[in-house]
């Protein structure tokens, strides 16, 4: 929870906006319910998914 919040904080101060979502079990099919452009997993950096909208936290610094 400590890197979402370190995330969204620098989101904001780049005028974006961004929210915290937690779930116990992930299930791809809930995420279409919501409007966003990109969804970043912080919770664990092993989870792969075919979905090019979901990246891993560790990944962000490789987008650059």
């Amino acid at each position: 929870l400590k890197t979402a919040v370190l995330l969204r904080k620098k989101l904001q101060k780049m005028n974006k906006k961004s929210f915290i979502f937690i779930f116990d079990t992930l299930n791809i099919s809930e995420l279409e319910n919501f409007s966003l452009n990109s969804w970043v997993n912080t919770a664990c950096p092993n989870i792969i998914l075919d979905d090019s909208r979901i990246i891993n936290y560790a990944e962000i610094n490789k987008l650059n």
